[in-house]
Protein backbone atom coordinates (compact mmCIF):
# COMPACT_ATOMS: atom_id res chain seq x y z
CA UNK A 1 0.00 0.00 0.00
CA UNK A 2 1.64 3.34 -1.17
CA UNK A 3 2.14 6.05 1.83
CA UNK A 4 -0.41 8.23 0.37
CA UNK A 5 -2.77 5.58 1.10
CA UNK A 6 -2.06 5.19 4.89
CA UNK A 7 -2.03 8.97 5.32
CA UNK A 8 -5.19 8.80 3.88
CA UNK A 9 -6.91 6.29 5.75
CA UNK A 10 -5.71 7.48 9.47
CA UNK A 11 -7.60 10.33 8.77
CA UNK A 12 -10.90 8.48 8.38
CA UNK A 13 -13.32 8.34 11.41
CA UNK A 14 -13.41 5.11 13.39
CA UNK A 15 -17.38 3.85 12.32
CA UNK A 16 -18.42 4.67 9.18
CA UNK A 17 -22.07 4.34 7.22
CA UNK A 18 -21.42 3.83 3.55
CA UNK A 19 -23.39 4.66 0.93
CA UNK A 20 -21.92 2.74 -2.35
CA UNK A 21 -25.26 3.62 -4.27
CA UNK A 22 -24.44 5.48 -7.82
CA UNK A 23 -25.43 9.13 -7.42
CA UNK A 24 -25.49 9.04 -3.50
CA UNK A 25 -23.91 11.43 -1.29
CA UNK A 26 -20.23 9.81 -0.51
CA UNK A 27 -18.83 9.85 2.93
CA UNK A 28 -16.45 12.98 2.81
CA UNK A 29 -13.83 11.64 5.22
CA UNK A 30 -13.54 8.48 2.40
CA UNK A 31 -13.47 10.50 -0.35
CA UNK A 32 -9.64 10.88 -0.78
CA UNK A 33 -9.20 7.19 0.30
CA UNK A 34 -11.70 6.44 -2.89
CA UNK A 35 -10.19 8.00 -5.18
CA UNK A 36 -6.92 6.87 -4.43
CA UNK A 37 -8.01 3.27 -4.07
CA UNK A 38 -9.15 4.21 -7.78
CA UNK A 39 -5.99 5.55 -8.81
CA UNK A 40 -4.74 2.04 -8.46
CA UNK A 41 -7.28 0.05 -9.72
CA UNK A 42 -7.02 1.56 -13.09
CA UNK A 43 -5.44 -1.63 -15.01
CA UNK A 44 -6.80 -4.06 -12.38
CA UNK A 45 -9.93 -3.14 -14.13
CA UNK A 46 -8.96 -2.70 -17.79
CA UNK A 47 -7.88 -6.76 -17.06
CA UNK A 48 -10.94 -7.81 -15.66
CA UNK A 49 -12.29 -5.99 -19.33
CA UNK A 50 -9.57 -7.83 -21.20
CA UNK A 51 -9.90 -11.14 -19.40
CA UNK A 52 -14.61 -10.63 -20.04
CA UNK A 53 -13.75 -10.04 -23.76
CA UNK A 54 -11.48 -12.88 -24.84
CA UNK A 55 -14.25 -15.82 -25.74
CA UNK A 56 -16.43 -12.82 -27.09
CA UNK A 57 -13.95 -10.61 -28.72
CA UNK A 58 -14.33 -10.90 -32.54
CA UNK A 59 -18.32 -10.94 -31.43
CA UNK A 60 -20.09 -7.35 -32.64
CA UNK A 61 -22.65 -8.01 -29.76
CA UNK A 62 -20.27 -7.47 -27.07
CA UNK A 63 -18.63 -4.49 -28.30
CA UNK A 64 -21.81 -2.88 -28.81
CA UNK A 65 -22.15 -2.71 -25.10
CA UNK A 66 -21.30 -0.55 -22.09
CA UNK A 67 -19.29 -2.82 -20.13
CA UNK A 68 -16.89 -3.33 -22.71
CA UNK A 69 -16.60 0.02 -24.09
CA UNK A 70 -15.25 1.05 -20.11
CA UNK A 71 -17.28 4.07 -20.56
CA UNK A 72 -17.16 4.76 -17.07
CA UNK A 73 -19.41 7.61 -17.25
CA UNK A 74 -22.35 5.32 -18.08
CA UNK A 75 -21.36 1.45 -16.76
CA UNK A 76 -20.80 1.73 -13.24
CA UNK A 77 -18.53 -1.28 -12.79
CA UNK A 78 -15.49 0.77 -12.75
CA UNK A 79 -17.22 2.59 -9.50
CA UNK A 80 -18.10 -1.10 -8.17
CA UNK A 81 -14.69 -2.46 -8.23
CA UNK A 82 -13.56 0.80 -6.88
CA UNK A 83 -16.20 0.25 -3.70
CA UNK A 84 -14.36 -3.52 -3.55
CA UNK A 85 -11.07 -1.73 -3.26
CA UNK A 86 -12.17 0.74 -0.64
CA UNK A 87 -13.35 -2.13 1.59
CA UNK A 88 -10.14 -3.83 1.03
CA UNK A 89 -8.29 -1.12 2.36
CA UNK A 90 -10.18 -0.37 5.30
CA UNK A 91 -10.28 -3.77 6.30
CA UNK A 92 -6.29 -3.64 6.83
CA UNK A 93 -7.26 -0.63 9.28
CA UNK A 94 -9.12 -0.72 12.87
CA UNK A 95 -12.21 1.22 11.05
CA UNK A 96 -15.77 -0.04 12.25
CA UNK A 97 -18.39 -0.08 9.43
CA UNK A 98 -21.66 0.27 10.53
CA UNK A 99 -23.61 -0.10 7.60
CA UNK A 100 -23.11 0.00 3.69
CA UNK A 101 -25.82 0.63 1.23
CA UNK A 102 -25.59 -1.00 -2.00
CA UNK A 103 -27.41 -1.21 -5.34
CA UNK A 104 -26.10 -4.24 -6.97
CA UNK A 105 -26.69 -7.45 -5.84
CA UNK A 106 -23.90 -9.42 -7.10
CA UNK A 107 -21.70 -6.66 -4.88
CA UNK A 108 -23.54 -7.18 -1.42
CA UNK A 109 -23.26 -10.92 -2.56
CA UNK A 110 -19.13 -10.42 -3.18
CA UNK A 111 -18.25 -8.35 0.02
CA UNK A 112 -20.66 -11.12 2.24
CA UNK A 113 -18.73 -13.80 1.12
CA UNK A 114 -15.06 -12.32 1.11
CA UNK A 115 -15.38 -9.78 3.85
CA UNK A 116 -17.40 -11.81 6.07
CA UNK A 117 -15.54 -11.36 8.89
CA UNK A 118 -14.54 -7.88 8.97
CA UNK A 119 -18.16 -7.08 8.10
CA UNK A 120 -19.57 -9.57 10.65
CA UNK A 121 -21.36 -6.55 12.83
CA UNK A 122 -22.09 -4.61 9.69
CA UNK A 123 -25.81 -4.32 7.93
CA UNK A 124 -24.98 -4.71 4.37
CA UNK A 125 -28.72 -3.52 2.37
CA UNK A 126 -29.51 -3.78 -1.42
CA UNK A 127 -31.42 -0.51 -1.54
CA UNK A 128 -31.44 0.93 -4.72
CA UNK A 129 -32.81 4.42 -5.39
CA UNK A 130 -36.45 4.60 -6.78
CA UNK A 131 -35.31 5.77 -10.39
CA UNK A 132 -33.09 2.57 -10.61
CA UNK A 133 -35.83 0.21 -10.13
CA UNK A 134 -38.01 2.07 -12.59
CA UNK A 135 -35.68 2.02 -15.03
CA UNK A 136 -34.83 -1.75 -14.55
CA UNK A 137 -38.69 -2.72 -14.24
CA UNK A 138 -39.04 -0.73 -17.86
CA UNK A 139 -35.46 -2.10 -19.19
CA UNK A 140 -36.95 -4.47 -21.55
CA UNK A 141 -39.52 -1.59 -23.41
CA UNK A 142 -36.54 0.08 -24.33
CA UNK A 143 -35.90 -2.07 -27.05
CA UNK A 144 -39.29 -1.59 -28.17
CA UNK A 145 -39.12 1.93 -27.92
CA UNK A 146 -35.85 1.99 -29.78
CA UNK A 147 -37.78 -0.02 -32.79
CA UNK A 148 -41.08 2.38 -33.24
CA UNK A 149 -38.30 5.29 -33.05
CA UNK A 150 -36.06 4.40 -35.43
CA UNK A 151 -38.54 2.66 -37.86
CA UNK A 152 -39.88 6.10 -38.14
CA UNK A 153 -36.89 7.97 -38.37
CA UNK A 154 -35.83 5.27 -41.14
CA UNK A 155 -39.03 6.40 -43.35
CA UNK A 156 -38.84 9.95 -42.57
CA UNK A 157 -35.15 9.50 -43.98
CA UNK A 158 -36.18 7.97 -47.28
CA UNK A 159 -39.03 10.67 -47.15
CA UNK A 160 -36.62 13.93 -46.86
CA UNK A 161 -33.39 12.57 -48.74
CA UNK A 162 -31.88 12.66 -51.84
CA UNK A 163 -30.39 9.90 -53.04
CA UNK A 164 -26.30 10.34 -52.50
CA UNK A 165 -24.07 10.32 -55.98
CA UNK A 166 -20.44 9.59 -55.61
CA UNK A 167 -18.42 11.48 -57.69
CA UNK A 168 -14.89 10.93 -56.25
CA UNK A 169 -13.01 7.30 -57.21
CA UNK A 170 -11.45 7.30 -53.35
CA UNK A 171 -13.37 9.43 -50.59
CA UNK A 172 -11.93 10.40 -46.80
CA UNK A 173 -14.99 9.10 -44.57
CA UNK A 174 -15.05 11.08 -40.94
CA UNK A 175 -17.21 9.64 -38.02
CA UNK A 176 -18.75 12.81 -36.54
CA UNK A 177 -22.09 13.91 -34.78
CA UNK A 178 -24.64 16.31 -35.15
CA UNK A 179 -27.79 17.96 -32.95
CA UNK A 180 -30.67 20.69 -34.43
CA UNK A 181 -28.54 22.86 -32.24
CA UNK A 182 -25.41 22.73 -33.31
CA UNK A 183 -26.49 22.38 -37.52
CA UNK A 184 -24.79 25.25 -39.12
CA UNK A 185 -21.53 25.29 -36.54
CA UNK A 186 -19.37 22.08 -35.86
CA UNK A 187 -18.95 21.69 -32.03
CA UNK A 188 -16.52 18.56 -32.79
CA UNK A 189 -14.10 19.69 -35.64
CA UNK A 190 -14.56 23.19 -35.32
CA UNK A 191 -12.49 24.98 -38.18
CA UNK A 192 -11.75 21.70 -39.73
CA UNK A 193 -13.99 22.27 -42.84
CA UNK A 194 -12.95 25.93 -42.96
CA UNK A 195 -9.83 24.98 -43.24
CA UNK A 196 -9.59 22.69 -46.20
CA UNK A 197 -8.66 23.58 -49.60
CA UNK A 198 -11.61 22.78 -52.70
CA UNK A 199 -9.96 20.06 -54.08
CA UNK A 200 -10.42 18.70 -50.05
CA UNK A 201 -13.48 19.21 -49.51
CA UNK A 202 -14.50 17.37 -52.55
CA UNK A 203 -12.72 14.36 -50.85
CA UNK A 204 -14.83 14.35 -47.31
CA UNK A 205 -17.57 12.36 -46.47
CA UNK A 206 -18.75 13.73 -43.12
CA UNK A 207 -21.35 10.27 -41.78
CA UNK A 208 -23.28 12.12 -38.15
CA UNK A 209 -24.71 10.33 -35.78
CA UNK A 210 -27.84 12.34 -34.92
CA UNK A 211 -27.80 13.02 -31.05
CA UNK A 212 -31.17 14.30 -30.69
CA UNK A 213 -33.56 11.52 -30.05
CA UNK A 214 -36.91 13.51 -30.55
CA UNK A 215 -38.53 12.92 -34.27
CA UNK A 216 -38.88 16.99 -34.97
CA UNK A 217 -35.54 17.57 -34.21
CA UNK A 218 -33.87 15.16 -36.45
CA UNK A 219 -36.41 15.98 -39.39
CA UNK A 220 -35.16 19.55 -38.98
CA UNK A 221 -31.58 18.12 -39.09
CA UNK A 222 -32.75 16.17 -42.73
CA UNK A 223 -33.69 19.14 -44.34
CA UNK A 224 -30.73 21.31 -43.10
CA UNK A 225 -28.37 18.93 -44.83
CA UNK A 226 -30.18 19.69 -48.05
CA UNK A 227 -28.73 23.40 -48.20
CA UNK A 228 -25.38 22.38 -46.67
CA UNK A 229 -21.96 22.59 -48.18
CA UNK A 230 -20.53 19.93 -46.52
CA UNK A 231 -20.85 16.63 -48.09
CA UNK A 232 -22.74 14.52 -45.72
CA UNK A 233 -24.08 11.20 -46.02
CA UNK A 234 -26.91 10.02 -43.28
CA UNK A 235 -26.75 6.52 -42.18
CA UNK A 236 -30.82 5.59 -42.43
CA UNK A 237 -29.99 6.13 -46.62
CA UNK A 238 -27.70 3.18 -46.25
CA UNK A 239 -29.73 1.42 -43.79
CA UNK A 240 -32.52 -1.19 -44.37
CA UNK A 241 -35.44 -2.19 -42.41
CA UNK A 242 -34.14 -5.77 -42.17
CA UNK A 243 -30.95 -4.05 -40.01
CA UNK A 244 -33.50 -2.37 -37.59
CA UNK A 245 -34.98 -5.86 -36.44
CA UNK A 246 -31.37 -7.13 -36.57
CA UNK A 247 -29.98 -4.57 -33.65
CA UNK A 248 -33.33 -4.78 -31.82
CA UNK A 249 -32.79 -8.31 -31.44
CA UNK A 250 -29.42 -7.51 -30.05
CA UNK A 251 -31.96 -8.29 -26.33
CA UNK A 252 -32.25 -11.77 -27.01
CA UNK A 253 -28.83 -12.43 -28.65
CA UNK A 254 -26.36 -10.59 -25.71
CA UNK A 255 -28.33 -13.08 -23.02
CA UNK A 256 -26.25 -16.32 -25.17
CA UNK A 257 -23.14 -14.50 -25.13
CA UNK A 258 -20.66 -16.70 -22.54
CA UNK A 259 -18.20 -13.91 -21.38
CA UNK A 260 -14.90 -15.04 -20.05
CA UNK A 261 -13.82 -15.64 -16.57
CA UNK A 262 -12.87 -12.31 -14.14
CA UNK A 263 -10.89 -11.80 -10.52
CA UNK A 264 -10.01 -8.71 -8.75
CA UNK A 265 -7.33 -10.60 -6.97
CA UNK A 266 -8.62 -13.37 -5.26
CA UNK A 267 -12.24 -12.03 -5.59
CA UNK A 268 -14.24 -13.79 -8.45
CA UNK A 269 -15.60 -10.27 -10.23
CA UNK A 270 -17.44 -12.64 -13.24
CA UNK A 271 -20.84 -11.87 -11.65
CA UNK A 272 -20.79 -8.38 -11.55
CA UNK A 273 -19.16 -7.78 -14.86
CA UNK A 274 -22.69 -9.89 -16.08
CA UNK A 275 -24.79 -8.00 -13.81
CA UNK A 276 -23.60 -4.74 -15.16
CA UNK A 277 -23.64 -6.14 -18.96
CA UNK A 278 -27.36 -7.56 -18.25
CA UNK A 279 -28.63 -4.45 -17.08
CA UNK A 280 -27.07 -1.99 -19.63
CA UNK A 281 -29.77 0.41 -19.94
CA UNK A 282 -27.95 2.95 -22.68
CA UNK A 283 -30.00 0.80 -25.13
CA UNK A 284 -30.11 3.83 -27.85
CA UNK A 285 -26.16 4.20 -27.97
CA UNK A 286 -25.48 0.47 -27.96
CA UNK A 287 -27.93 0.12 -30.91
CA UNK A 288 -27.00 2.92 -32.58
CA UNK A 289 -23.47 1.27 -32.43
CA UNK A 290 -25.03 -1.76 -34.22
CA UNK A 291 -26.50 0.03 -36.99
CA UNK A 292 -23.32 2.27 -37.21
CA UNK A 293 -21.39 -1.33 -38.09
CA UNK A 294 -24.58 -2.38 -40.25
CA UNK A 295 -24.38 0.96 -41.85
CA UNK A 296 -20.48 0.34 -42.67
CA UNK A 297 -21.63 -3.08 -44.67
CA UNK A 298 -23.80 -1.69 -46.62
CA UNK A 299 -22.13 1.44 -47.91
CA UNK A 300 -19.58 -1.21 -49.08
CA UNK A 301 -22.24 -3.01 -51.44
CA UNK A 302 -22.07 0.55 -53.37
CA UNK A 303 -18.39 0.15 -54.22
CA UNK A 304 -17.72 3.36 -53.08
CA UNK A 305 -13.86 3.29 -52.53
CA UNK A 306 -12.79 4.80 -49.06
CA UNK A 307 -8.87 5.47 -48.80
CA UNK A 308 -9.17 6.94 -44.94
CA UNK A 309 -11.40 6.23 -41.87
CA UNK A 310 -11.36 8.82 -39.59
CA UNK A 311 -13.15 8.17 -36.04
CA UNK A 312 -13.92 10.80 -33.40
CA UNK A 313 -12.45 8.40 -30.54
CA UNK A 314 -14.17 8.38 -27.05
CA UNK A 315 -13.89 4.94 -26.82
CA UNK A 316 -17.41 4.47 -26.99
CA UNK A 317 -19.68 1.41 -28.50
CA UNK A 318 -20.34 3.24 -31.98
CA UNK A 319 -16.27 3.75 -31.68
CA UNK A 320 -16.01 -0.09 -31.48
CA UNK A 321 -18.23 -0.70 -34.26
CA UNK A 322 -17.31 2.10 -36.59
CA UNK A 323 -13.88 0.76 -36.29
CA UNK A 324 -14.58 -2.77 -36.66
CA UNK A 325 -17.01 -2.28 -39.86
CA UNK A 326 -14.81 -0.09 -41.51
CA UNK A 327 -12.03 -2.87 -41.23
CA UNK A 328 -14.52 -5.89 -42.26
CA UNK A 329 -16.21 -4.12 -44.77
CA UNK A 330 -13.20 -2.13 -46.63
CA UNK A 331 -10.78 -4.29 -46.77
CA UNK A 332 -7.21 -2.42 -47.22
CA UNK A 333 -8.76 1.08 -45.90
CA UNK A 334 -6.37 2.83 -43.39
CA UNK A 335 -7.78 3.70 -40.22
CA UNK A 336 -7.26 6.29 -38.12
CA UNK A 337 -8.79 7.79 -34.23
CA UNK A 338 -8.86 11.04 -33.89
CA UNK A 339 -8.79 12.37 -29.65
CA UNK A 340 -9.34 15.86 -28.78
CA UNK A 341 -8.30 15.98 -25.19
CA UNK A 342 -10.73 14.45 -22.51
CA UNK A 343 -8.06 12.18 -21.34
CA UNK A 344 -9.36 12.28 -17.28
CA UNK A 345 -7.76 9.33 -15.48
CA UNK A 346 -11.33 7.64 -14.86
CA UNK A 347 -12.57 8.04 -18.37
CA UNK A 348 -11.56 4.81 -19.22
CA UNK A 349 -13.14 4.63 -22.54
CA UNK A 350 -10.24 7.26 -23.65
CA UNK A 351 -7.35 4.57 -22.95
CA UNK A 352 -7.46 2.03 -25.62
CA UNK A 353 -5.94 -1.79 -24.33
CA UNK A 354 -4.84 -4.34 -25.74
CA UNK A 355 -7.81 -6.83 -26.49
CA UNK A 356 -9.41 -3.65 -28.40
CA UNK A 357 -6.25 -3.55 -30.70
CA UNK A 358 -6.27 -7.31 -31.39
CA UNK A 359 -9.74 -7.61 -32.00
CA UNK A 360 -9.81 -3.96 -34.32
CA UNK A 361 -12.17 -1.97 -32.46
CA UNK A 362 -9.81 0.21 -31.47
CA UNK A 363 -7.22 1.14 -34.82
CA UNK A 364 -3.46 1.35 -34.37
CA UNK A 365 -3.12 4.60 -35.70
CA UNK A 366 -4.32 7.98 -33.09
CA UNK A 367 -4.12 11.41 -33.83
CA UNK A 368 -4.58 14.03 -31.40
CA UNK A 369 -4.36 17.47 -30.83
CA UNK A 370 -0.88 18.15 -29.41
CA UNK A 371 2.08 16.34 -28.54
CA UNK A 372 1.43 16.48 -24.84
CA UNK A 373 -1.64 14.48 -25.72
CA UNK A 374 0.62 11.45 -27.14
CA UNK A 375 1.79 9.86 -23.52
CA UNK A 376 -2.42 9.55 -22.64
CA UNK A 377 -3.71 7.52 -25.40
CA UNK A 378 0.10 5.06 -25.13
CA UNK A 379 -0.34 4.58 -21.52
CA UNK A 380 -1.36 1.01 -21.56
CA UNK A 381 -0.75 0.44 -25.36
CA UNK A 382 2.85 1.93 -26.03
CA UNK A 383 3.03 0.55 -29.36
CA UNK A 384 0.26 2.64 -31.01
CA UNK A 385 1.08 4.91 -33.29
CA UNK A 386 0.20 8.50 -32.57
CA UNK A 387 0.77 11.85 -34.24
CA UNK A 388 -0.21 15.16 -33.44
CA UNK A 389 -2.48 17.12 -35.89
CA UNK A 390 -4.38 20.58 -35.65
CA UNK A 391 -6.54 21.54 -32.96
CA UNK A 392 -9.70 22.31 -35.04
CA UNK A 393 -11.63 23.05 -32.37
CA UNK A 394 -9.32 25.58 -31.14
CA UNK A 395 -8.14 27.99 -33.56
CA UNK A 396 -9.05 31.09 -31.36
CA UNK A 397 -6.19 30.04 -29.23
CA UNK A 398 -3.73 31.32 -31.72
CA UNK A 399 -5.26 34.22 -32.16
CA UNK A 400 -3.92 37.45 -30.70
CA UNK A 401 -5.79 38.54 -26.99
CA UNK A 402 -5.73 41.92 -25.42
CA UNK A 403 -5.03 41.63 -21.57
CA UNK A 404 -8.06 41.16 -19.81
CA UNK A 405 -8.69 42.31 -16.03
CA UNK A 406 -12.26 41.47 -16.07
CA UNK A 407 -14.06 40.99 -12.58
CA UNK A 408 -16.23 38.43 -14.20
CA UNK A 409 -15.74 34.67 -13.45
CA UNK A 410 -17.08 31.99 -15.99
CA UNK A 411 -18.99 29.13 -14.76
CA UNK A 412 -18.83 26.09 -16.72
CA UNK A 413 -21.74 23.32 -16.01
CA UNK A 414 -21.14 19.36 -16.38
CA UNK A 415 -23.80 17.36 -18.10
CA UNK A 416 -25.05 16.12 -14.67
CA UNK A 417 -27.48 18.24 -13.54
CA UNK A 418 -26.98 17.32 -10.13
CA UNK A 419 -23.43 18.12 -10.30
CA UNK A 420 -24.73 21.22 -11.44
CA UNK A 421 -26.38 22.02 -8.84
CA UNK A 422 -23.82 21.27 -5.80
CA UNK A 423 -21.86 23.35 -7.66
CA UNK A 424 -24.39 26.10 -7.87
CA UNK A 425 -25.21 26.08 -4.30
CA UNK A 426 -21.56 25.57 -3.61
CA UNK A 427 -20.88 28.70 -5.39
CA UNK A 428 -24.02 30.49 -3.38
CA UNK A 429 -22.34 30.22 -0.33
CA UNK A 430 -18.92 30.65 -1.16
CA UNK A 431 -20.49 34.56 -2.28
CA UNK A 432 -21.43 35.15 1.12
CA UNK A 433 -17.66 34.39 2.71
CA UNK A 434 -16.76 36.91 -0.37
CA UNK A 435 -19.15 39.52 0.58
CA UNK A 436 -18.08 41.29 -2.96
CA UNK A 437 -20.58 42.61 -5.72
CA UNK A 438 -18.36 43.78 -8.04
CA UNK A 439 -17.52 40.21 -8.78
CA UNK A 440 -19.55 38.91 -11.41
CA UNK A 441 -20.13 35.13 -12.02
CA UNK A 442 -21.46 34.04 -15.61
CA UNK A 443 -22.81 30.75 -15.87
CA UNK A 444 -23.05 28.73 -18.59
CA UNK A 445 -25.08 25.15 -18.58
CA UNK A 446 -24.05 22.58 -20.33
CA UNK A 447 -25.89 22.62 -23.86
CA UNK A 448 -27.79 19.56 -23.26
CA UNK A 449 -29.08 21.10 -20.02
CA UNK A 450 -31.91 23.79 -19.89
CA UNK A 451 -30.79 26.64 -17.49
CA UNK A 452 -34.78 26.62 -16.26
CA UNK A 453 -34.15 23.20 -15.14
CA UNK A 454 -31.24 24.30 -12.76
CA UNK A 455 -33.25 27.51 -11.25
CA UNK A 456 -36.20 25.34 -10.51
CA UNK A 457 -34.42 22.44 -9.15
CA UNK A 458 -32.21 24.97 -6.50
CA UNK A 459 -33.54 25.88 -3.30
CA UNK A 460 -31.20 28.67 -2.87
CA UNK A 461 -31.87 31.99 -4.27
CA UNK A 462 -30.15 33.20 -6.60
CA UNK A 463 -27.51 36.40 -5.73
CA UNK A 464 -27.69 39.21 -8.34
CA UNK A 465 -23.91 38.99 -9.19
CA UNK A 466 -25.08 35.05 -10.80
CA UNK A 467 -26.43 35.54 -14.68
CA UNK A 468 -27.13 32.96 -16.56
CA UNK A 469 -25.46 33.57 -20.47
CA UNK A 470 -27.57 33.11 -23.74
CA UNK A 471 -24.00 32.98 -25.26
CA UNK A 472 -23.29 29.43 -26.53
CA UNK A 473 -19.72 29.99 -27.83
CA UNK A 474 -17.26 29.21 -24.77
CA UNK A 475 -14.46 30.97 -26.54
CA UNK A 476 -16.29 34.57 -26.61
CA UNK A 477 -17.25 33.85 -23.11
CA UNK A 478 -13.45 32.83 -21.66
CA UNK A 479 -12.35 35.68 -23.42
CA UNK A 480 -14.34 38.04 -21.40
CA UNK A 481 -13.51 36.50 -18.03
CA UNK A 482 -10.37 36.03 -15.68
CA UNK A 483 -11.38 32.81 -14.28
CA UNK A 484 -13.21 29.50 -15.11
CA UNK A 485 -14.54 27.09 -12.77
CA UNK A 486 -15.88 23.98 -13.87
CA UNK A 487 -15.93 20.29 -13.36
CA UNK A 488 -14.53 17.81 -15.73
CA UNK A 489 -14.45 19.55 -18.82
CA UNK A 490 -11.92 19.94 -21.43
CA UNK A 491 -12.61 23.28 -21.44
CA UNK A 492 -9.87 23.52 -18.22
CA UNK A 493 -7.10 22.86 -20.60
CA UNK A 494 -8.37 25.97 -23.21
CA UNK A 495 -8.68 28.00 -20.51
CA UNK A 496 -5.30 27.35 -18.64
CA UNK A 497 -3.89 27.72 -22.86
CA UNK A 498 -5.29 31.68 -22.26
CA UNK A 499 -3.26 31.87 -19.50
CA UNK A 500 -6.69 32.01 -17.51
CA UNK A 501 -6.88 29.78 -14.44
CA UNK A 502 -9.33 26.88 -13.25
CA UNK A 503 -10.65 25.92 -10.50
CA UNK A 504 -11.55 22.28 -10.70
CA UNK A 505 -14.89 21.54 -8.41
CA UNK A 506 -14.89 18.32 -6.76
CA UNK A 507 -17.37 15.51 -7.21
CA UNK A 508 -18.67 14.37 -3.66
CA UNK A 509 -20.79 11.38 -5.22
CA UNK A 510 -18.13 9.48 -5.67
CA UNK A 511 -14.72 9.38 -8.26
CA UNK A 512 -13.50 12.88 -9.21
CA UNK A 513 -13.47 13.16 -12.93
CA UNK A 514 -9.99 15.71 -13.07
CA UNK A 515 -9.56 17.34 -16.24
CA UNK A 516 -5.83 18.82 -15.24
CA UNK A 517 -2.97 16.91 -16.78
CA UNK A 518 -0.11 16.00 -13.95
CA UNK A 519 2.22 18.41 -15.98
CA UNK A 520 0.62 21.31 -14.88
CA UNK A 521 1.79 23.63 -12.63
CA UNK A 522 -0.33 24.49 -9.37
CA UNK A 523 0.13 28.56 -9.90
CA UNK A 524 -2.71 28.28 -12.56
CA UNK A 525 -5.49 26.32 -11.09
CA UNK A 526 -6.73 24.71 -7.61
CA UNK A 527 -9.06 22.40 -6.98
CA UNK A 528 -11.99 22.92 -4.46
CA UNK A 529 -13.79 20.07 -2.35
CA UNK A 530 -16.56 22.55 -0.66
CA UNK A 531 -18.18 26.10 -0.13
CA UNK A 532 -15.23 27.13 2.06
CA UNK A 533 -12.35 26.19 -0.24
CA UNK A 534 -14.02 27.44 -3.44
CA UNK A 535 -14.21 30.63 -1.41
CA UNK A 536 -10.14 30.69 -0.84
CA UNK A 537 -9.42 29.89 -4.49
CA UNK A 538 -11.82 32.28 -5.96
CA UNK A 539 -10.16 35.32 -3.60
CA UNK A 540 -6.64 33.90 -4.57
CA UNK A 541 -6.87 34.16 -8.20
CA UNK A 542 -9.00 37.21 -8.45
CA UNK A 543 -6.54 39.36 -6.35
CA UNK A 544 -3.43 38.62 -8.15
CA UNK A 545 -1.09 41.49 -9.05
CA UNK A 546 -0.11 42.49 -12.56
CA UNK A 547 3.28 40.16 -12.20
CA UNK A 548 1.25 36.92 -10.92
CA UNK A 549 -1.01 37.33 -14.15
CA UNK A 550 2.01 37.70 -16.61
CA UNK A 551 3.16 34.89 -14.74
CA UNK A 552 0.23 32.65 -15.83
CA UNK A 553 0.15 34.48 -19.28
CA UNK A 554 3.31 32.72 -19.86
CA UNK A 555 2.72 29.63 -18.39
CA UNK A 556 -0.47 29.69 -20.91
CA UNK A 557 1.67 29.90 -23.69
CA UNK A 558 4.20 27.04 -22.66
CA UNK A 559 0.79 24.66 -22.18
CA UNK A 560 -0.90 26.21 -25.64
CA UNK A 561 2.11 25.20 -27.15
CA UNK A 562 2.62 21.62 -25.65
CA UNK A 563 -1.37 20.79 -25.92
CA UNK A 564 -2.73 22.33 -28.82
CA UNK A 565 -1.30 22.20 -32.98
CA UNK A 566 -1.98 25.11 -34.66
CA UNK A 567 -4.10 25.13 -37.75
CA UNK A 568 -1.72 24.63 -40.84
CA UNK A 569 -1.82 23.39 -44.50
CA UNK A 570 1.37 20.61 -43.44
CA UNK A 571 -1.05 19.51 -40.20
CA UNK A 572 -4.42 19.05 -42.53
CA UNK A 573 -1.82 17.72 -44.93
CA UNK A 574 -0.51 15.22 -42.14
CA UNK A 575 -4.14 14.26 -40.66
CA UNK A 576 -5.36 13.28 -43.97
CA UNK A 577 -2.81 11.35 -45.28
CA UNK A 578 -1.96 9.13 -43.08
Amino acid sequence: MSSQLRQIKSSVISKMQIDFRQGSKFNKDLLPLFNSVAAESREKYNKIIQDSSIPVSNDVHWWAENVSSRNTYTCPLFHLICCIALIEELEKSDKEIQSILVDSKELKKILNINFSKYLASAEILYKPHFAKRLKEIFLPFYYEWFLIHRLIRFFYAKLFLNKTKFKKHEYVLIDTFISSNFVDKDRWYGDFWNSLSLDQKEEILFVPTVVDQDIRSFIKILKSLGSSKRNTIVKEEFLKITDIFYAYRHKYKKKKLILGKSSLGLIDTSGLVLECFMLNRDVFSLLEAILTYKFTKNLSETGINIKLSIDWFEGHPIDKLWNLGIYRHFEGTKILAYQTFRSFPYYLSNYPIPIEVESKVVPENFAVQGQGCKRFVKEFCPDLSVKAVPAFKNLYLWNKHKPDSSSSILVAFPISLNASLDILSSLVKSNVLLNDEDIKFILKPHPAVNYQSLLSSLDLELPNNFIFTEESSFPNLILRSSLLITEASSVCLESLALGKPVIVVQSNVGLTYDPIPDDIPQEIFRRSHDHESLSRAITHFVNLNHDQRKTLSNLGEVIRLKYFEPITASGIDLFLNH
